[in-house]
Order: structure tokens, then sequence, then C-alpha cells
């Protein structure tokens, strides 16, 4: 009778049961790695061949939560607006939110920009601009907290101004007209003198003459000269006589319709 309970019952032949494999190191056997009896050498070589694949798994597991992990520092849920050169009252607290909500309209319009690594800041400022054409540019997000990132918002800085009734346009160098301006900046004011009364809702110069009007300041800033004063001549709306300082006359421009 066989003792099931022995140490060496395992090794014993059965009836009706084949045994394959060698116990011994030096003699090898067919199909050794699937034996019913395996070597120590065997033995250890599976055992080694499982430690890798865990020590595998293991690393696999803590490279994809990293992932995660990072992927979910960068997801932006709530865009935070910061305007650049402005103090904080309740003009600028206004264009605040009035810019954190057309990021998120945009954000929610490309969401696959929500991630910060993945926006394109040429892109949305161009949209931002389409609402607000005094916003010159939004700096790529840095994020701060988690679910949120900073926004840097650069504002157009006004040369000139013109006002007709409760209508007010500011000109940047660069001839973009806007209406809103809260950098505080000194702006020089174009006197109305044409004596033509501007009708509800429109007005008396156009669009494309206070462009004129912005780059004409601009032009002078860039060779040195500041000017002064600009004023709108009796009974026409396409000259400007401008003012310069040092200069003792001034000099009449006119824009020419395309």
């Amino acid at each position: 009778m066989v003792d099931d309970s022995s140490p060496s019952a395992g090794t014993l032949f059965r009836r009706n049961r084949t045994l394959t494999g060698s116990l011994i190191s030096s003699v090898p056997s067919p199909n050794e790695q699937s034996a019913s009896l395996q070597s120590p050498r065997v033995q250890a070589h599976n055992l080694k061949r499982k430690r890798r694949s865990i020590r595998l798994a293991l690393i696999s597991a803590l490279v994809l939560i990293a992932g995660l992990g990072w992927l979910l520092t960068q997801i932006i849920v709530e865009p935070k607006v910061q305007i650049v050169g402005t103090s904080n009252d309740s003009e600028v607290q206004t264009a605040v939110r009035d810019y954190a909500a057309a990021i998120q309209d945009y954000l929610s319009a490309n969401p696959l920009e929500r991630l910060a690594v993945n926006i394109n800041a040429n892109t949305l400022s161009r949209a931002i601009q389409s609402r607000y054409p005094e916003v010159s540019s939004v700096s790529p997000p840095a994020k701060g907290a988690l679910w949120s990132a900073d926004f840097s918002v650069n504002l157009r800085s006004p040369v000139v101004y013109w006002q007709s009734g409760n209508m007010k346009a500011y000109v940047d160098s660069t001839g973009v007209v806007f209406e809103r301006n809260i950098l505080g900046t000194s702006v020089i004011a174009v006197e109305d003198q044409t004596g033509i009364r501007a009708s509800v809702g429109n007005s008396v110069i156009s669009g494309r003459f206070l462009q004129f009007i912005g780059k004409v300041v601009g032009h002078f800033k860039e060779n040195n000269l500041t000017v002064n004063k600009m004023i709108l001549p009796a009974s026409t709306t396409r000259q400007v006589l401008v003012s310069l300082d040092g200069v003792g006359y001034s000099i009449k421009m006119t824009v020419e319709d395309r």
C-alpha cells in the first residue's frame, strides 16, 4: 500500500498514470517544460519567468496610473482670466467675466483643447477677438489648481478716440477699432468740426476712416513724433488735421475712397 501523505508520494508510479520528466538536471527529457516531473532547473526558470511577468504588469499599471493622473491635471474645466496691466475695479471684473465666458464657449466647441497642452493659442485669440476686438492676444494657459487654468489676456492700447452722441470708438496704432477701453491710458480725442449731424445708429465717419486715423498716429510714433491733436475740418469726412509736438503747423491728411 502506498501512503499518499508520504513526501515522495507525488513521485511514485500509479495505475493508469504516465509520468514524464526527470528530477535529475543532467538528464533532460522530451517536453520537459510541461512535464509532471520538473527538474529544479526548470522550476527556477519558470519562477523567474513568472516574476518577470508580474514585474512588467506592475510597471505597466504604474505607467498607466501616472498617465491618467497627468491627463487629469491638464484638463481645463474652469478657465480663469487675468487682464494684463489693469487694476481690479468693477469694469475690469465685468471684462474678466466676459472673456472667461468666451474662452469657455471656445473650449466647449473644441473639446480636445480642454487639455492645456493641446490648446492652439492663435486660434483661441482669433475666436475671442471676433467677439471682443479690444483683445490683442490670449496667452497659452498656465495650469494652477486642479481642473482650472489661468489665461492672460492682453488688450489693445488705444491711441485716439472719437465720440458721436453716446457712441465712442477707440482705435489702436494698427487701425483696429473697438468700443471698450479699460487700460486707462491717455488717448487723443478727435475733435469733430464737420458740422455734420449723425443720424441714429450711424456715425459721421466710417470705420475705415477710424482705422486710417489710428495708423496715422502709429506712423508718427514710429518716427519719434507725438500727435497732440486731431481735428476733422468742416464740411468733410475724409480729411484730418494733425498737430504734432514741436511743429508749428498742422498737417492735412486725406483718405481716398477705393
